[in-house]
């Protein structure tokens, strides 16, 4: 897949559900909303698609990702915007609607791997499971006639 692609569409994502739940409880300027939009894409892409998806698989990388959006939002909301108590509602509305846009975005990720791991494993050469080896010995040790035990 395309590296740049799958960062422009998480950013697009990211750049509406926190347009959405930012301006929905703050009065959060562009600039803000476009610097969330890009420390999370970039932090969700590196611990998200390149670190934990083929570690852990899409249900706990999900969590992972709902947490690391919700911490974002928590820390760097409640400097920037300086509301404590509103801050939470803004960070789980922009945390649950990432995480359900993360669920398309993982699983187009996981199909187009496994689809390039069939591509790629149909020119490796066949390995067969019960494969007879036959060979002769390289080192050939000769036997003396005392550590023969009768």
């Amino acid at each position: 897949m395309n590296t740049l692609r799958l960062l422009s569409i998480k950013f697009v994502l990211s750049l509406v559900v926190y347009a959405i739940s930012l301006d929905l409880f703050f009065e959060a300027s562009l600039a803000q909303v476009v610097s969330f939009s890009v420390l999370s894409t970039i932090l969700t892409y590196l611990t998200g698609i390149v670190i934990l998806l083929k570690r852990l698989g899409s249900n706990s990388t999900l969590i992972v990702h709902f947490f690391t959006v919700y911490s974002i939002i928590w820390i760097f909301g409640g400097i920037l915007l300086e509301s404590y108590m509103q801050i939470a509602w803004g960070s789980i509305t922009a945390a649950i609607l990432l995480t359900l846009s993360e669920v398309f975005i993982y699983s187009y990720v996981v199909s187009f791997q496994t689809v390039k791991e069939k591509v790629t494993r149909n020119y490796k050469q066949v390995a067969f499971p019960y494969v007879t080896e036959m060979a002769d010995e390289l080192e050939v040790k000769i036997k003396k006639k005392d550590d023969e035990n009768p």
